[in-house]
């Protein structure tokens, strides 16, 4: 549906059920390998293999707005993703009905900019949250482990090591000015907030704050 107010002002809204059929999954199993001193190591490795079919239902919501020099957009995604169907032969730790790994249930972003003569200023917030993945600094600590058996870490013993991720906040802004021409300076920044962990998981470090400074022109 999409609702249009005047020449400056829309709604567009989406309400979706799909079912998606062939999706591949990284199937861990674990290695043990020797060292030129005896020592005995562990690793995952990983087989990519067929899950089956999984069904994503949920809405798309997007407005957008202006106001004489500032523009306005926001966004909400909320999805619902479950195994429907597990392929013949898959050996990995999904089962019919569970929600599918590293998909946010929703995400909400919101985009300001503002522009006023040679100047202009954007800003961009965006939340994804409510996913289940694995407990990487878990599974991380467990290979350690040489007592555990390696069957731990294969199939549904995987699921062991499932946890719910709360999410992340990210802020981008960026503002620029027209010296003169095509030429502009501008100044951004990335990761304002500087979050580095918990996306997509707990042993994951993203890069943090980041400052950029430049000159913008065209030929």
């Amino acid at each position: 549906m999409d609702l249009l107010l005047g020449a400056r002002t829309a709604l567009h809204v989406t309400r979706f059920d799909q079912r998606a059929s062939g999706l591949i999954q990284p199937v861990s199993s674990l290695v043990t390998t020797v060292s030129g001193n005896g020592r005995l190591s562990r690793s995952m490795t990983y087989t990519l293999q067929n899950v089956g079919a999984i069904d994503n239902h949920g809405w798309e919501l997007e407005a957008t707005t202006r106001v004489q020099r500032l523009s306005l957009a926001a966004a909400v995604a909320l999805v619902d993703s479950r195994v429907a169907q597990l392929a013949s032969g898959y050996r990995g730790d999904m089962r019919v009905g569970d929600r599918m790994l590293d998909v946010p249930s929703n995400t909400v972003s919101l985009t300001a900019a503002y522009t006023s003569g040679r100047w202009s200023v954007a800003g961009t917030a965006i939340r994804a949250a409510d996913w289940i993945g694995y407990d990487r600094a878990g599974i991380g600590s467990a290979l350690a482990d040489s007592a555990l058996s390696p069957r731990e870490f294969e199939g549904a013993n995987l699921r062991r090591y499932w946890m719910t991720y709360a999410g992340i906040t990210r802020v981008r802004a960026s503002t620029s000015f027209r010296v003169r021409g095509d030429l502009s300076v501008l100044v951004g920044g990335d990761n304002l907030l500087n979050v580095q962990t918990g996306a997509p998981d707990n042993a994951t470090v993203i890069s943090g704050r980041t400052l950029t400074l430049g000159l913008r022109t065209s030929f």
